[in-house]
């Protein structure tokens, strides 16, 4: 994606009168390629709860092992599925 928006539209066109556009949703546009737009905006969603529950799954194993070094409470010790 980086490659592709460095492609289609300079640095200098990413700002809209002082604020700043999102730029890969702009960068399609300005090609005519308005379905491109929505593709780009799913993508960042479904990326977003992605990196969300991966990183919630990470945190409960860390917790886990700080409760079995008795560094968090032993409550959080015991994991089920």
């Amino acid at each position: 994606m980086a490659i592709a928006l460095t492609h289609l539209i300079s640095w200098t066109q990413v700002t809209s009168g002082g604020t700043i556009v999102c730029a890969y949703g702009y960068a399609f546009e300005m090609h005519g390629m308005h379905w491109a737009r929505y593709i780009v905006a799913l993508g960042a969603c479904v990326g977003a709860f992605t990196s969300t529950g991966i990183g919630l799954y990470g945190f409960s194993r860390v917790l886990q092992v700080f409760a079995r070094e008795r560094c968090a409470p032993v409550v959080c010790r015991s994991v089920h599925l």
